[in-house]
C-alpha cells in the first residue's frame, strides 16, 4: 500500500485550517505559479507554507522525513526562500530581491519555493512584483502571505491562487492548549 503524499505530518503543526489544508494537499499534485495565503498573522499561514513547500520540493511527493522536507519544515532547504520586510513596510529593495531569486534556478530540487510574508505590506511597490507573477519563471512557485487584501494587492492577488486561513474558533485554541499541557482555566483564556 502507497504512503499518503503529501504526508500529514508536513501539516501536523496546523490548527483548526482543515479547508486550508485539504487545498494545500490537492494543489501540491499539481501546483500553479502563485498563490496567496490570506488570513491574521497567527493562524497557521507560515506552517503551512513550509509544509506545502516541503510538499513541492520533495523528491517523492511530500514524505515528510527526506532531508528536503525536513529543511523546507525548518525554512532552511537552499531552495526556499523566505523573505521578510525589514521595516515598516517591504520595500522596493526587497521586492527587487524577490524578483532576482525568482530568476534563479532550483539547485537541488526541480522548482524553487519563494514565501514573501506580510504582502499587504507591499503599498505601492506592488508592479514591481507583478511582471514576474504575470510571466513567472517555470521552476519557481511563489507563496505570498497577506493579513488582508489591500487596494495595492489586488492586482497581485488576481495572478494567485487564493487559500483563505479564517479565524481560528476559540474553543479549538482551547482544546489544542490544554492537548499540550495547559491547564483548563488558562486555555480558555
Amino acid at each position: 500500500m502507497s504512503e499518503e503524499r503529501p504526508s500529514p505530518t508536513l501539516f501536523e503543526w496546523i490548527v483548526g485550517q482543515d479547508d486550508a489544508v485539504a487545498a494545500l494537499k490537492a494543489a501540491a499534485m499539481n501546483p500553479v505559479h502563485a498563490y496567496l495565503f490570506r488570513g491574521p498573522e497567527g493562524n497557521g499561514g507560515l506552517a503551512a507554507a513550509l509544509g506545502f513547500a516541503a510538499a513541492l520540493l520533495c523528491p517523492t511527493g511530500g514524505c515528510g522525513v527526506c532531508a528536503t522536507c525536513r529543511g523546507a519544515l525548518a525554512g532552511t532547504d537552499p531552495d526556499l526562500h523566505v523573505v521578510r520586510r525589514s521595516g515598516a513596510s517591504l520595500s522596493k529593495e526587497t521586492i527587487r530581491q524577490v524578483v532576482a531569486l525568482a530568476q534563479r534556478r532550483p539547485l537541488a530540487a526541480a522548482r524553487q519555493v519563494i514565501v514573501v510574508l506580510e504582502i499587504h505590506l507591499v503599498l505601492d511597490r506592488a508592479p514591481v512584483l507583478l511582471k514576474t507573477l504575470e510571466e513567472p519563471p517555470g521552476q519557481t512557485v511563489f507563496i505570498l502571505l497577506a493579513d488582508e487584501l489591500t487596494p495595492d494587492l489586488t492586482t497581485i492577488a488576481s495572478r494567485c491562487a487564493e487559500v483563505l486561513f479564517p479565524p481560528i474558533a476559540q474553543d479549538v485554541v482551547a482544546r489544542t492548549l490544554e492537548a499540550a499541557g495547559v491547564a483548563p482555566d488558562m486555555a480558555a483564556v
